[in-house]
C-alpha cells in the first residue's frame, strides 16, 4: 500500500489545527504543531511534502525545498505578494474552502512527490554512473 503524503500544519489554536487534521486526515498524514520552533523541530526528525502555516520558513537552507502555502487571516494583495515573493508556492485567506484548500494542497503535493522521486532516480543514477567509472578505471589499470 502506498503511504499517504505527509504535511506538517502549524497555527497557533488547536481549534484551527484540529479543524485542518479533520479536512486532510483521510488523505495525508498530518503532523500538527503550534509554534514556529516546533516545525523547525519536526523538520530535524522528518521532512513533510507540504507545511501549512501562517509564517514563512523559507529562510533555513534546510526547509528552502519544501513547499509551504501561507494561510493568514489578511485579505490585502501586499500581504498575499510578500509571502509569495518570500517563497511560499501558495497564498489562502483565512478563513478557506476546504475544498478549495484540498484542491490546491493535491496539486502542490503531488509536485512535492514527482520532485523527491525525480531526486531519488538522479542520486541513484550518478550512484551507477560513478561505480561505472570506477570499475572502468579499474579495468583500465
Amino acid at each position: 500500500m502506498m503511504q499517504k503524503p505527509k504535511i506538517l500544519a502549524a497555527d497557533n489554536t488547536k481549534v484551527a489545527l484540529r479543524y485542518m487534521e479533520t479536512i486532510l486526515g483521510d488523505i495525508y498524514d498530518v503532523t500538527l504543531v503550534q509554534t514556529g520552533m516546533s516545525v523547525l523541530d519536526c523538520l530535524k526528525s522528518e521532512i513533510p511534502d507540504l507545511i501549512l502555516m501562517n509564517a514563512n520558513i523559507k529562510e533555513d537552507k534546510e526547509t528552502k525545498e519544501i513547499p509551504v502555502i501561507l494561510m493568514m487571516n489578511v485579505k490585502d494583495i501586499q500581504s498575499e505578494l510578500r509571502g509569495l515573493e518570500e517563497g511560499a508556492i501558495d497564498f489562502i485567506s483565512l478563513p478557506f474552502e476546504p475544498q478549495v484548500l484540498k484542491a490546491r494542497i493535491a496539486h502542490i503535493v503531488e509536485l512535492s512527490v514527482l520532485r523527491k522521486q525525480q531526486a531519488h532516480l538522479i542520486a541513484k543514477q550518478k550512484e551507477q554512473i560513478d561505480r561505472l567509472f570506477l570499475q572502468s578505471m579499474v579495468t583500465i589499470a
